[in-house]
């Protein structure tokens, strides 16, 4: 059995489901964007993150930042 210089053999692994510190939020309400695909002819298939309340029409910032 090998040891590491005394460390735990857990010490320092990375996790794959790490929280992301880079994510894109909605400048109102500082919640999380979701990421959509364009379906316009004009951006047809490219991605766009929206406000997560676009659906709430009452609610929506309409924030919108193309990815």
């Amino acid at each position: 059995m090998s040891r590491r210089s005394g460390k735990n053999a857990n010490e320092g692994s990375t996790s794959s489901n790490s929280t992301n510190t880079s994510t894109i939020r909605c400048k109102v309400h500082n919640a999380p964007c979701m990421m959509n695909t364009s379906r316009t002819s004009l951006n047809p298939g490219r991605m766009f993150y929206s406000c997560p309340y676009w659906k709430d029409h009452k609610k929506s910032c309409h924030f919108f930042r193309m990815g």
